[in-house]
């Protein structure tokens, strides 16, 4: 993962949005040692129903509401927010995903500078996640040497999806935003609220 985030900020580089990452980032770094510190007695499967609800919410509102939504700019106030809560969910049940892309998403980015914003975003999280993850000894080597065979195939999968984003229109690139946002929400509460009403 790490290698892919490296991979990434090669690709996009220069290619974000300063002003955004300038108050994501420190808050998504807060998150996370707020998760470390409450990594023993939180529960993953509520955080799971909670950001499933918050992606699901967020996009059926904008495919129910009558005419385009309105765009929203850059925040400290909702950009620290959504960011410690990206933080947070990224380190406890690695689903960083939807939180940010409520805050992101909103804004209209052009397409590359959206997904340069993201890269440069997860990358400094994923870093960042590592000490704490030594410290509880959460990293798995179980499967390390698949992860080391499919390596050459990280900087493959990350320049073709750049390319293919060069290469799609953006209004289609939101719209799959949303679409994979709200398949990842589904997920989410599914998980969430099987494992608290005992149906896994």
């Amino acid at each position: 993962l790490c290698t892919m985030d490296l991979v990434a900020l090669r690709t996009f580089r220069g290619r974000w949005s300063k002003a955004n990452l300038r108050i994501i980032i420190p808050a998504a770094l807060l998150g996370t040692l707020l998760a470390w510190i409450s990594f023993r007695w939180m529960s993953d499967a509520h955080i799971q129903l909670m950001i499933g609800i918050i992606a699901l919410a967020f996009t059926l509102n904008i495919w129910l509401r009558r005419g385009e939504p309105p765009v929203k700019g850059v925040s400290r106030w909702r950009g620290g927010c959504w960011g410690t809560i990206a933080g947070f969910t990224s380190f406890s049940i690695h689903a960083g995903g939807p939180p940010i892309n409520v805050y992101l998403l909103p804004q209209k980015l052009e397409k590359t500078l959206l997904m340069g914003t993201i890269a440069v975003f997860f990358a400094v999280v994923n870093f960042a996640k590592i000490p704490f993850y030594i410290q509880l000894d959460l990293f798995d080597t179980s499967n390390l040497m698949t992860a080391l065979v499919l390596l050459p195939l990280a900087p493959i999968g990350i320049r073709l999806g750049f390319w293919m984003l060069q290469r799609t229109n953006q209004e289609l690139i939101y719209q799959l935003c949303y679409i994979f946002l709200f398949f990842t929400g589904c997920k989410l509460f599914y998980d969430g609220a099987s494992t608290l009403l005992g149906w896994a």
